[in-house]
């Protein structure tokens, strides 16, 4: 273990600045930005399919949902979430059937 000697006007910890469009951009130079998911936060998921935030994250407590968690942040892949609500998407009944019991 190293010992780093702090100088005046420098901190123990560097604050992390980068924002997920320029960690993209560093990616695409490298060739590697298509593999990288579009990730979003539960409450921009909420806003998007109109469920409430708190659902969301019910679904999530349940294993319900596809998500990721780092830590303690929960992020959702959006072809991931997709392709579930797909899955959970049912059709409507064509024609209603009434059954009526004639004595």
């Amino acid at each position: 273990m190293s010992m780093h000697s702090v100088t005046k006007g420098e901190s123990m910890r560097t604050p992390l600045t980068t924002t997920p469009e320029q960690v993209k951009t560093f990616l695409a130079k490298k060739g590697d930005a298509s593999t990288l998911p579009t990730l979003v936060t539960a409450k921009q998921l909420a806003v998007a399919t109109q469920i409430a935030e708190s659902t969301i994250y019910q679904w999530v407590h349940l294993g319900y949902i596809p998500h990721i968690r780092l830590g303690r942040c929960v992020r959702f892949n959006l072809v991931e979430v997709q392709a579930w609500l797909q899955q959970h998407t049912r059709t409507g009944r064509k024609e209603r059937k009434i059954a009526v019991e004639v004595e």
